[in-house]
């Protein structure tokens, strides 16, 4: 029986095509981000996504809104309305399971893109039948992303019946330094004119030490220690997944360290120049420059809003509020 620990995203997206006959892709995860099931309409089989803990905690609006837009004739997202805290992916020909999967790993960046974090292991062909069933029971129990029935969740706490810790799991982060009331120089959305591995354009959002304060729930401690070649160990960065308020789905890390195991900014994971494109993009400022604070003002707003909504993915508010 096969135990994976590492390349756990690779693995799910790649089983399909090792496999001597696939048509079909289940996956019921217990929390969903919107990132790896966007990649799934690349796949060239039909996927059904099953988000398992709906029952309990409802849906966020805005990540309810992000994954109607990715369903598709070869992409059906459902809503399971029984508590399911299982991670299960099942390859399917024919109707007919032909490789199963069940562990820790949700279907999110958080669980898919550290190595041995997360653990999925190989089920037993002998117990397919009983997987099937397991599916089926799921699947009866479960409503499509698009029906009227969904249950929207437009602030934490109002609507939920369990969790309601979760009300909390939302900071304000001020785009420019409080002590200064300037945009900074060479951090946050100025990064890239600092020194080190950097560019103009590059750009992250601070993380400070009275939000860890004011939200003690909402930035996990950085969870792996990895040790390098010369012995030095050091903290993981975190992927997340960040809806914006204007629909745009970002994969961003948790980076930086403070206080020994929190972090002190994200940025966007695939470059860091992508974070600076958009708020230049959002602030109408059209070529490589620094961002001050008149720009802010200009525009409306000067911080962002930002919000857990399951493990790993967060929502991230820069809309300009409406005037009394």
């Amino acid at each position: 029986m096969a135990v994976y620990t590492e390349n756990l995203r690779e693995i799910i997206f790649s089983t399909h095509s090792v496999l001597q006959a696939c048509d079909s892709f289940v996956i019921i995860s217990g929390y969903i981000g919107p990132n790896p099931i966007r990649e799934l309409m690349e796949l060239p089989v039909k996927c059904d996504v099953i988000y398992g803990m709906y029952g309990i905690d409802g849906i966020n609006e805005r990540l309810h809104k992000s994954l109607i837009g990715l369903e598709s004739a070869d992409l059906n997202i459902l809503y399971s309305e029984m508590a399911v805290h299982t991670k299960c992916y099942i390859w399917l020909n024919k109707g007919e399971i032909v490789k199963g999967m069940s562990g820790s790993a949700n279907f999110s960046d958080n669980s898919l893109n550290i190595d041995n974090k997360e653990m999925l292991i190989e089920i037993d062909s002998k117990d397919f039948s009983v997987l099937k069933e397991y599916i089926s029971l799921v699947r009866s129990n479960a409503i499509n992303c698009t029906s009227d029935e969904v249950k929207i969740i437009r602030r934490l706490g109002e609507e939920r019946k369990v969790n309601t810790a979760m009300s909390i799991f939302t900071v304000r982060l001020e785009l420019y330094n409080p002590r200064t009331g300037k945009v900074q120089d060479k951090h946050g959305l100025n990064w890239g004119y600092s020194t080190g591995n950097v560019v103009p354009g590059d750009a992250c959002i601070a993380i400070r030490s009275k939000h860890l304060d004011e939200v003690p729930l909402l930035f996990p401690p950085k969870p792996l220690i990895r040790t390098t070649a010369g012995g030095k160990s050091q903290r993981e960065n975190d992927p997340i997944e960040v809806i914006w308020d204007d629909g745009v789905i970002m994969s961003c890390i948790l980076e930086g360290t403070q206080r020994k195991i929190y972090p002190k900014n994200f940025t966007s994971a695939k470059t860091k120049g992508e974070l600076g494109k958009y708020f230049r993009d959002r602030l109408g400022i059209k070529k490589i420059r620094k961002i001050t604070m008149e720009d802010l003002e200009s525009y409306g707003r000067t911080d962002i809003e930002l919000t857990y909504i399951a493990p790993g993915v967060y929502t991230a508010d820069f809309s300009v509020p409406k005037k009394m």
